[in-house]
């Protein structure tokens, strides 16, 4: 067996099932490896767009995945799709080339070696990747991958880089196998200890609160809605816990951060709670946009697995830092709480705090054109047609898309929206959608600005693998968040703008279908033919420029970082 063959197999029984990338010479015979192995290979167009891919293969499947690089341009053109796997909390392993050591120095093609890469920085582990290693030699195996299974068997996220010179991976391994299989099993458990919780149980007691929910909880949701049902708290969440808590139920006010609602703000300032619970958020600017008028009367109770990001948001307010897995930590927690006690507090949690709807117009006087479609109809229609009408992932990529999104779908289960509020790559799900499809094998369904469906889309890879994806493109003919926020900022606009696309033509170009949306009465049976169809299917939808979603916290939160 060689080294490739090996790796492939160690891989394989750690739980990947499926690798993303782009051939090369630098990585010729691993490619052939994974061929012949059990594990799935998806040959993509871009390595970014294989990453976003193998990000949202991992959140779909619940499995890790690989994204497979090339030397010098294949392994740097990876990088903003592996970040945003960082940065989402995935679970990727980057197989990248590097140049044998016989060539190093001597300007082979595409070299990557400490000559040309800056290895210490960028590649090295403890930033981007927390495993981080150049193989030399057969013998390092045993240890990286002890490294490997550990670091993939762990709570959260995961992401490494293993760099394979060709020579290495042509090179012959006399170790027998079974002597390097590792049995992890789950991985254990983190708790809080039972006195803190007894402490917690006491200020939820006697003192009021609410629940912020984020993604960290979207294990724990029947946890969640019993918590609230118990006590009567009022429960907001971040856009991309949407779903967790059900968005239909009278104690649910919104999303807060990006595309939040009003009603959030509202209720803080009109009731200001003693505490907040906080589930799996870090409470960063897209979730809170650090808004004093979040602050609750005695602190947060910060719940999640990863100790660095308790406290962080909100240095100035208390917190009780609470490093524990959520579903122990909820279940500890109500074992100690008698429904008893918040029977007084339910007949209070019925004041309405209504989510409005709310869209800003960028002309006050303008009407939307009969050959344009207004965004709130067509969030409206999403909502009917694929949120209720159907059980397909959707997502909202960043820019306006998510924006519209965020605040206008409601979501009554979780694992139906997935966005990224935090990385906010253009392009994470033009292409990210075709992993998830792959993944899920059904309907998925992207909702893209122009601009990221230009920068990346990976149509001709759906065409290729038959995956049914739905890609709905905001076709606005700019950057239109840009071209919203830096109006609203009072700036210059200029060069925002490019020169209409035919995005149905390109489609179709590629070996995909689709249709073109221009004005309100064609959207539901467009998005009907569209959801029916097997192939690809783009819908170009022609947006209403006079309608922009708000930015007014974005813009308080830039403002602030000026000051």
């Amino acid at each position: 067996m060689n080294v490739s063959d090996f790796v492939v197999e160690q891989l394989h029984s750690m739980g990947v099932r499926r690798a993303f990338g782009i051939v090369g010479g630098g990585i010729a015979y691993f490619y052939n490896s994974i061929i012949k192995s059990a594990i799935k290979l998806h040959q993509f167009r871009h390595e970014s767009g294989a990453g976003f891919a193998a990000t949202e293969a991992y959140f779909s499947e619940g499995k890790p995945t690989v994204v497979f690089t090339t030397t010098g341009p294949g392994l740097l053109n990876a990088l903003t799709g592996i970040c945003a796997a960082k940065w989402e909390g995935a679970k990727v392993v980057m197989l990248s080339a590097a140049s044998s050591p016989d060539q190093r120095g001597k300007w082979p093609i595409q070299e990557t070696s400490h000559f040309t890469y800056p290895c210490s920085g960028l590649l090295s582990g403890g930033g981007l990747f927390d495993l981080s290693v150049q193989v030399e030699s057969p013998e390092e195996l045993a240890v990286i991958f002890h490294r490997l299974a550990a670091g993939l068997s762990g709570p959260g996220g995961f992401i490494a880089r293993i760099s394979l010179p060709a020579s290495i991976q042509t090179a012959s391994i006399e170790v027998d196998s079974t002597q390097w299989q590792q049995d992890y099993g789950p991985a254990p458990a983190i708790c809080a200890s039972a006195s803190m919780i007894e402490q917690c149980a006491a200020r939820l007691r006697d003192e009021t609160f609410a629940i912020w929910l984020g993604y960290g909880a979207v294990n724990d949701t029947e946890l969640c809605i019993r918590l609230a049902r118990m006590t009567g708290a009022r429960v907001f969440s971040s856009c991309r816990a949407k779903g967790i808590f059900p968005e239909n139920d009278p104690l649910y006010l919104g999303v807060t951060g990006i595309g939040g609602h009003e009603s959030v703000i509202d209720y803080m300032v009109n009731e200001r709670p003693d505490w907040v619970l906080v589930l799996g958020s870090r409470l960063g600017e897209a979730t809170s946009f650090w808004d004093h008028r979040m602050l609750p009367g005695q602190g947060f109770i910060q719940v999640d697995i990863d100790r660095e990001v308790l406290g962080s948001a909100f240095p100035q307010c208390q917190t009780v830092a609470i490093q524990s897995e959520i579903a122990l930590f909820l279940q500890m927690l109500m074992d100690r709480l008698e429904p008893s006690w918040f029977e007084s507090r339910k007949i209070a949690s019925v004041t309405n705090y209504t989510m409005v709807n709310t869209a800003r117009s960028s002309s006050p006087e303008a009407s939307a054109s009969p050959a344009r479609v207004s965004p709130l109809r067509l969030m409206s229609t999403i909502q009917k047609e694929i949120v209720d009408g159907s059980d397909a992932l959707i997502m909202s990529e960043c820019g306006n898309a998510f924006l519209w999104m965020n605040h206008h779908l409601r979501f009554s289960e979780p694992r139906r929206y997935r966005t990224s509020s935090f990385f906010g790559a253009m392009g994470h799900f033009s292409a990210g959608v075709v992993g998830a499809a792959l993944a899920l094998q059904k309907k998925t369904v992207a909702v893209v600005g122009d601009g990221s469906f230009l920068m990346h889309n990976e149509v001709t890879t759906a065409v290729k693998y038959k995956v049914p994806v739905v890609w709905i493109v905001l076709n606005d003919a700019g950057y239109g968040i840009c071209r919203s926020g830096f109006s609203q900022l009072g700036l210059i606009d200029e060069e925002m703008d490019f020169d209409e696309v035919d995005f149905v033509a390109m489609a179709r170009a590629q070996g995909g279908n689709g249709l073109t949306i221009t004005g309100a009465d064609s959207i539901s049976d467009s998005i009907k033919e569209a959801m029916r169809a097997k192939e690809p299917f783009v819908l170009d939808v022609k947006i209403d420029l006079a309608m922009s979603p708000s930015l007014l916290s974005r813009i308080e939160s830039l403002r602030k970082a000026e000051s």
